[in-house]
């Protein structure tokens, strides 16, 4: 008997471009039972601060292969789990794949949760780590081990033997985190496929074998046995950390290794949830986003509603701002039957405020004295208006009858006005003119021409400095001509006003028309080219409108992802480019409450397309009839058509959201080098202000201000302020203003006007 099992693995390791896709599917069905099953209940658990066994979370991974939203319309039958999902809390934790959860309670601190799908027989795996209000010390090294784990998944190489990965990953550990090195899990996954462990292809300093383009493998990194010193409970003395994907080898953008399981985010951010417990006479926590490090400095900390960091807002928040109570919104993680005892010592919210506002004071008052100590008083020299030079000599002047004849006359090759002065005629460029008039009195037609000159405003865009301000300078000129016609003349006198008064206003538009479009792109900062991926298909959406629009009417067209940026092309070939390294922001708006779903894109550089900057781009959708006509007489014959209308739309409304959200993660995991991340506006901490001539509804993101449904958009970096203002607080007073101060001190403050008194105390929690 020969024992071939070791030649079938090597086999089958690699796989074909079919097997890959059917891996790729279970990776992201697997992704959206842990982001939209698992992970919500986890947080709806920490929300109502139930109780939750491990082995019912477990159960409800395996129900959720039943429920059509997650799957990607794969068919149920060919999914299944490849394990028992795995949910460990409470100090008890075996980073290993054989044990089962046990029927202990879900402890609000470190939670690891393991789980993978097989599809059509092919199996996927991720792992993942909540962290509930971890220390400084927990923060950081979770954050060194998601930096471990892209270190090592990019060192993956064809033709380098594992077992020199393995060690070069200990070795890595020793020599920069020398305290974790005892407590680093010595095996690295294995190659998955059919078998969600090959035996044959393990990874581990012991293993024999080679990586191979085309494998696919089941990449875990942990440390475990970490002690907490600072844990007030003794379930949180001792905890792990576990991350995994599964990997591509080599099959990747540019040969490089692709990861099938982003979508389940693992960035420290995007797996820190804190609870903070007050002790106002309602309020009972406040669960925010912020990493550790970030408290002092993020001007979202101590958002006190929202779960940034697991990019949710509980149902029980929706529900109390529902019914109107926003302190109920400000925290849910800490209930108690028996009310603490309330001193006259305690601290309410404004006194924490106070206290907070206090703190950020210093801070600014040592920033600005430092800033201010080296100030410069020389603001650089002053602009001048440009000079134009009609003709560079007489040969250039046109040998026209009517300059001969001391007549206006107008050179549109040269853009100058010739004008008799004194029987000689005076050429003038175009640039010279301000505006030019005419009208008729009597029997005359008056032609007047006024001229740019010192000591008179330019333009808005323009500046007031002239290369000569001491010369003499033409303010105005009027020209008369007789209207009428003398004997043995074909025409009156006043036809060549008529005609240069005509001929003037044409090219003075098409000269400041090009002006215009030369100011607005000098300032452009050059992008580099689209690299448009025609080797595999891009991710689409079909059907957008673009804001602003291209063409004076609006059009639709298909939005792109590319190896560097996003390509925008309409129906009739209009092409806008958006690299991903000039995008600021990113916001995915779904349309909850709205009649539109928008992806909107805020730039660090602006491009031009239309003939002007935007720094603002925006890809939309209508969702719904954005008009009802109410003269259309309704009977009960047709109460049944508009439920079914309205049941039509309900599920266009869902298809529409499912496929920008699927749109929103491959983005993000095709981006991931970019740092490219949508952001989704938290709608519950939103409230109505008025920032331009509308009232709008304005909502705050994890690191900005947003109201883009209606235009113009108003986005505004929270890191980029240096403090905010609330002017005409008063009880008298219905509405109040908010003012954004940036540090940027030559950038014009940003007001927020007429917001309702009653979002005070809301704006006031999350802006502290």
């Amino acid at each position: 008997m020969l024992d071939i099992s070791g030649a079938c693995s090597d086999l089958f390791a690699v796989k074909d471009e079919n097997e890959i896709t059917l891996l790729k599917k279970a990776s992201n069905v697997t992704c959206n039972i842990f982001t939209k099953g698992l992970r919500e209940e986890i947080m709806d658990t920490i929300d109502y601060d139930r109780k939750m066994k491990h082995s019912k979370l477990s159960g409800s991974c395996q129900g959720a292969l039943k429920k059509a939203n997650l799957l990607n319309g794969l068919d149920p039958d060919s999914l299944e789990m490849c394990y028992d999902p795995i949910i460990q809390s409470g100090g008890r934790f075996n980073l290993k794949f054989s044990i089962e959860s046990d029927d202990q309670n879900l402890h609000f601190g470190v939670i690891i949760c393991a789980l993978g799908v097989r599809y059509q027989s092919y199996c996927s795996n991720v792992i993942r780590t909540l962290l509930v209000n971890p220390t400084e010390e927990q923060s950081a090294v979770y954050a060194y081990l998601h930096d471990l784990l892209d270190w090592a998944i990019a060192e993956i190489k064809s033709g380098l033997k594992v077992a020199d990965f393995c060690q070069s990953i200990i070795k890595k550990v020793e020599s920069e985190r020398p305290d974790l090195s005892e407590n680093l899990v010595r095996s690295f996954g294995f190659v998955t496929g059919i078998e969600f462990r090959d035996s044959h292809q393990l990874l581990t300093t012991k293993s024999t074998g080679t990586f191979r383009q085309g494998m696919t493998l089941n990449f875990n990194m942990g440390f475990q046995n970490l002690s907490n010193p600072k844990a007030e409970n003794s379930k949180d003395k001792q905890y792990a950390l576990w991350l995994g994907d599964v990997i591509g080898v080599g099959l990747g953008e540019d040969g490089l290794n692709a990861v099938y399981t982003l979508a389940a985010k693992r960035r420290p951010k995007s797996v820190s949830l804190y609870i903070r417990e007050d002790d106002d006479d309602e309020a009972t926590g406040a669960v925010h986003e912020e990493d550790d490090d970030q408290k002092a400095t993020s001007q979202m900390g101590k958002t006190g509603a929202a779960v940034n960091g697991l990019e949710k807002v509980g149902r029980g928040e929706k529900r109390a701002l529902a019914n109107g109570n926003a302190q109920a919104l400000l925290g849910r993680g800490h209930r108690r039957a028996i009310i603490e005892q309330k001193t006259r010592n305690e601290l309410t919210s404004e006194d924490k405020r106070i206290s907070r506002r206090r703190e950020l004071f210093d801070i600014l008052v040592k920033s600005s004295t430092d800033r201010l100590s080296g100030l410069k008083t020389d603001t650089g020299p002053d602009q001048k208006m440009k000079s134009s030079v009609a003709y560079k000599g007489a040969g250039q002047m046109p040998k026209e009858d009517d300059i001969r004849r001391l007549r206006l006359f107008v050179d549109k090759k040269y853009e100058t006005i010739i004008l008799p002065i004194f029987g000689l005629p005076t050429p003038f460029h175009i640039s010279a003119l301000k505006n030019v008039s005419t009208s008729i009195e009597a029997d005359y037609t008056y032609l007047r021409i006024n001229f740019h000159h010192p000591g008179a405003l330019v333009g808005v865009k323009d500046v007031s400095g002239f290369q000569n301000p001491e010369a003499t300078y033409v303010k105005e000129m009027t020209y008369r001509a007789s209207n009428l016609r003398r004997h043995g003349e074909a025409t009156i006198p006043a036809t060549n006003l008529n005609n240069t008064y005509r001929i003037i206003k044409e090219v003075l538009k098409r000269f400041r028309s090009r002006e215009a479009e030369e100011r607005e792109r000098a300032n452009l900062v050059e992008q580099d080219q689209l690299i448009v991926d025609h080797a595999k298909g891009a991710f689409r959406l079909k059907d957008l409108y673009i804001r602003p629009n291209i063409a004076a009417k609006r059009i639709t067209g298909t939005l792109e992802t590319h190896s560097n940026g996003f390509r925008f092309t309409s129906i009739r070939g209009d092409q806008v480019d958006i690299l991903y390294n000039n995008i600021k922001h990113a916001f995915y708006q779904p349309c909850d409450g709205e009649m539109i779903i928008l992806l909107h894109f805020h730039l660090k550089n602006a491009i031009m397309y239309g003939k002007k900057k935007q720094q603002d781009v925006q890809f939309y959708t209508e969702v719904g009839e954005l008009t009802t006509d109410l003269s259309k007489a309704h009977s009960r014959m047709q109460d049944r058509d508009d439920l079914e209308a309205e049941q039509r739309e309900r599920e266009m409304r869902d298809q529409i959201k499912a496929a920008f959200r699927s749109f929103v993660d491959k983005t993000e995991a095709l981006a991931r080098r970019y740092n490219l991340e949508f952001e989704t506006p938290f709608r519950d901490l939103g409230f109505y202000g008025c920032p331009h001539r509308s009232t709008v509804f304005l909502m705050p993101t994890s690191s900005a201000v947003i109201s883009v449904t209606e235009l113009p958009p108003f986005v505004i970096t929270l890191e980029e302020v240096e403090f905010v203002m609330l002017e005409r607080v008063s009880l008298s007073i219905r509405t109040f203003d908010m003012v954004f101060v940036f540090k940027d001190y030559n950038k014009k403050p940003a007001m927020v006007n007429s917001i309702p008194s009653t979002s005070l105390e809301l704006v006031k929690e999350w802006l502290m």
